[in-house]
């Protein structure tokens, strides 16, 4: 849904020149508008659809301030990441770096103190990335069997399946697609089911306008024992962390990156307009009885609803194989390529990790097969951690001998950030394991 969204840059980890953040000058490398361009795409996803249902569990006020509050805090957190990528890479005049290998250079030549933890600190990111990933599939595989059997029931009333068992049926599906190795195969299949998601997100957004109710009708804020859900679930929605390196190793002026008027700044007050407003009327067309995806609101006995609910499936269903993929990045290329050896062992254990992360996530779908209650999980654990947890440490860190400002403020607003995220944590976990 959001995101780890699934994306078309993949990062050059071969290169061995020293990149900085001078105009590179290969072909391949992005514009300002390519760049933002990438940043909209693989920021704005499926996730948007879950936003109203956020506004429904905190209140419609709460929800414009605390969804514009989220924005903030994911730009702020990829800007430091950005921004001491940047620096560390001039600094040690090093190649292109991914997420990960930023956090373990950064404990390289930190203090003292933590140089030793510099590979725990990159398996504990790689870790988080995984963890967050077989989560968003999760969500994203009971929202696919949610979706069918709500058209299914409807057209064969006398032959209903349970949601449990169309995840089990998709999930058979998915061991088959998800054998495929080269991304450039799925091509062809992207490019359908961006098609289909653009139909599957323009319907929703017709049907939204055509009967708002009055805010008058709705609390403005709700209760505090809501609020997990609505921040796990704008998380959700926004977070692109794994991608903001990526994107930004392939600018032709990384420069223009960050800044006032950066591709990151327009690109999040973007996607901070378009979230908030869509979460705001999504909510007060349907109020109380916003479901966990705006999708399963819209009225199954008319034709355009029922292949909304089809075609937007089939649209997740790619961007499950391309998350599939990252996972596979990490776990193969970093972990488990160097302890098997032989061609054949090889490709067995390819197909078998991948399987194993496929039948997985298909087992703990059955297991929480509650869409809102995945969906907040996935942002408090995954996305919160890599959004809030994971800059302030690695901002800590570079600042920690001699740039902590007055007072130490920094420190202080670090900590700050670090007890908010202990808190959606926590409390997301309790919410979801009542």
């Amino acid at each position: 849904m959001s995101s780890t969204h699934g994306t078309d840059i993949k990062q050059n980890s071969d290169s061995s020149q020293c990149i900085t953040t001078d105009e590179r000058t290969t072909p391949q490398n992005n514009s300002y508008f390519g760049v933002l361009m990438h940043l909209l795409k693989s920021i704005i996803g499926t996730g948007v659809l879950t936003l109203p249902h956020a506004f429904k569990e905190s209140g419609f006020v709460f929800g414009i301030f605390g969804t514009v509050f989220v924005i903030f805090l994911c730009t702020y957190a990829a800007y430091i990441l950005v921004y001491h990528s940047q620096e560390i890479r001039k600094k040690s005049k090093t190649k292109l770096l991914g997420f990960s290998d930023t956090c373990a250079l950064i404990c390289q030549h930190g203090p003292e103190a933590v140089q030793s933890f510099s590979m725990v600190f990159k398996y504990g990111v790689d870790a988080v990335i995984c963890i967050g990933s077989l989560l968003t599939n999760c969500a994203f595989l009971i929202f696919i069997a949610q979706s069918f059997h709500q058209v299914f029931s409807y057209w064969f009333p006398h032959f209903i399946l349970s949601v449990e068992q169309y995840i089990i049926i998709i999930s058979v599906l998915l061991l088959i697609i998800c054998q495929i190795r080269e991304l450039k195969h799925l091509v062809p299949f992207s490019i359908f089911a961006n098609i289909c998601l653009f139909v599957g997100l323009l319907l929703p957004l017709v049907h939204m306008f055509s009967e708002l109710h009055s805010p008058a009708d709705f609390p403005a804020f709700t209760s505090v024992t809501k609020l997990p859900l609505f921040f796990g679930t704008v998380f959700f929605a926004a977070d692109a962390m794994i991608l903001y390196l990526p994107i930004e190793n392939t600018m032709k002026n990384p420069a223009k990156f960050l800044g006032a008027t950066g591709a990151l700044n327009v690109s999040m007050v973007i996607v901070g307009i378009l979230y908030t407003l869509f979460g705001l009327f999504g909510f007060l067309r349907y109020g109380e009885d916003t479901k966990p995806s705006i999708t399963l609101n819209l009225p199954i006995e008319e034709i355009p609803s029922q292949i909304v609910q089809l075609m937007l499936p089939i649209s997740i269903m790619l961007t499950y194989v391309l998350v599939t993929y990252v996972m596979i990045e990490i776990i193969w290329n970093n972990y488990l390529q160097y302890k098997v050896r032989g061609s054949i062992k090889r490709n067995l254990a390819q197909i078998v990790t991948r399987c194993s992360l496929v039948i997985l996530t298909g087992a703990v779908s059955i297991a929480v097969p509650k869409l809102e209650l995945v969906i907040s999980l996935v942002g408090s654990v995954g996305s919160s951690t890599l959004i809030l947890l994971v800059p302030v440490t690695l901002d800590t860190i570079v600042r920690w001998d001699n740039d902590l400002g007055y007072f130490k403020w920094r420190l202080f607003k670090n900590i700050l950030i670090g007890i908010f995220y202990v808190f959606i944590l926590v409390s997301s976990i309790l919410i979801c394991f009542q």
